[in-house]
């Protein structure tokens, strides 16, 4: 289903989302409103409508419903302080625009170069913001973190493929032995792939989640009782220290966001606020409440 935009729709959706978030958001202005599309979010494909806007500070973007026109799905305002680069590349109806982070974090967004007939100022306002981008003179696309996580999760999918494959041919060699007139029934067949793709699914979801768990059971150890023992002594100072000498350090992304999460209030109540921020800028997540806790973090370090 396709669907319109219109500058009122924009105006309306912006006042609403203003509301919603009024202490970061209270001296927001719109200046260069297009409709565009996320493509994609750290190489996964997303395709979700949203409103662009543009400011000296950074790049606002409103995820909006896919099927209805007046429902926001959530919002991110991304500062040129915390860019690597930002790469453009004009093609035949689109712009692409990607845009690199320190962090690792990357997206891609897609944005038609015509005049829309619902938006009038589409063309004009891209050009605007095509120039302000410029402007950031951000060209440094070669990011090793996100090289990284690529080649983890190309590793992860070929280890996904080879183990379904193979779990697929040992379980129908087996079953063929023993029963050796079921394939002949095209129905039976199919179900026990199915049952095999999901079996697999489930086994491979819980490995993941058990070696996960067995590579960070140290620092879950040793983190649970630096917290158990700041909540009895209230002492900021040791529990600093005692953060900054764990004795293992986080081994995946949420349990090092948890670990710098932590850090960071630790150097903001020892009234370190550049180090509180450096921690915040290490946090690499998708997960809602993570990132509602660092934005909440950097309201505190911004008074």
């Amino acid at each position: 289903m396709k669907l319109f935009y219109t500058e009122e729709i924009l105006n309306n959706t912006f006042e609403r989302l203003k509301n919603l978030y009024k202490e970061e958001l209270i001296d927001y202005k719109i200046n260069t409103p297009i409709v565009g599309v996320l493509k994609k979010a750290n190489g996964t494909d997303v395709l979700s409508s949203c409103f662009i806007d543009i400011n000296n500070d950074g790049l606002l973007v409103i995820l909006m419903h896919p099927f209805k026109v007046d429902v926001i799905k959530g919002y991110q305002y991304f500062k040129f302080h915390n860019m690597q680069g930002i790469k453009i590349k004009r093609g035949l109806l689109n712009i692409m625009i990607k845009i690199q982070f320190f962090d690792g974090t990357q997206y891609v967004f897609q944005i038609a170069k015509r005049r829309l007939r619902h938006l009038p100022q589409q063309k004009d306002n891209l050009d605007n913001i095509l120039k302000l981008l410029k402007s950031k003179d951000l060209n440094d696309m070669n990011n090793q973190i996100y090289k990284d996580k690529k080649k983890k999760d190309r590793l992860n999918d070929f280890i996904y493929i080879m183990t379904l494959l193979s779990l697929e041919l040992i379980v129908l060699i087996v079953i063929n032995n023993i029963f050796h007139n079921l394939f002949r029934n095209s129905w039976f067949l199919v179900i026990i792939v199915l049952l095999i793709f999901g079996l697999h699914f489930i086994l491979f979801i819980l490995c993941g989640l058990i070696i996960d768990y067995i590579k960070n059971l140290k620092f879950t150890n040793a983190y649970t009782v630096i917290m158990k023992e700041y909540s009895e002594t209230k002492d900021d100072a040791k529990l600093l220290k005692s953060l900054l000498n764990i004795e293992s350090l986080p081994k995946t992304q949420d349990k090092k966001n948890i670990y710098y999460l932590s850090l960071s209030t630790a150097y903001y109540k020892t009234n370190n606020k550049i180090e509180s921020k450096n921690q915040l800028l290490k946090i690499i997540t998708n997960n809602q409440a993570m990132i509602q806790a660092v934005k909440n973090q950097m309201k505190l370090l911004e008074e």
